[in-house]
């Protein structure tokens, strides 16, 4: 009979003054850990006041497998219907390797500066997604 190890994923969560909220996470963020961190993410969003962007600090974690994936998504879509901008800091290269891979890179990435036409524009599309998951253009026809 084999035993699988148990998970050791935690994460602790911070307000801090600036407005922002921070998750720190490590372990393995896998299926077997995933609801902690969404529940975590949650309880902290339906919080007052809201904070305007959530930084989770990857740079302890150790695996992120398709589970872990879906669950940052769902974190990123939370934060982007209370109007919070979603930061992935000290992405391990397995993490970065993972969002280039699937093409959800775009949701985590820094936003370019708020001067930039182009960050306007591609905020613009970004927030136009539909509930589907499919990218529609709010340019004119």
């Amino acid at each position: 009979m084999t035993t699988r190890p148990q998970n050791d994923f935690h994460v602790t969560v911070t307000p801090l003054e600036s407005g922002e909220v921070l998750l720190r996470l490590s372990g393995d963020l896998d299926y077997d850990s995933a609801d902690e961190l969404l529940a975590a993410a949650r309880d902290r969003l339906a919080l007052e006041p809201v904070p305007r962007v959530v930084r989770l600090d990857c740079a302890r974690l150790t695996t992120c497998d398709s589970m872990g994936l879906a669950t940052l998504l769902m974190i990123e879509r939370l934060a982007g219907d209370i109007g919070a901008a979603l930061r992935l800091d000290g992405r391990p290269h397995f993490l970065g390797r993972l969002l280039e891979v699937t093409g959800t890179m775009e949701y985590f990435a820094p936003a370019p500066s708020a001067e930039s036409p182009a960050s306007t524009e591609a905020e613009g599309v970004r927030r136009a997604r539909q509930p589907d998951g499919q990218a529609r253009s709010d340019q004119g026809s």
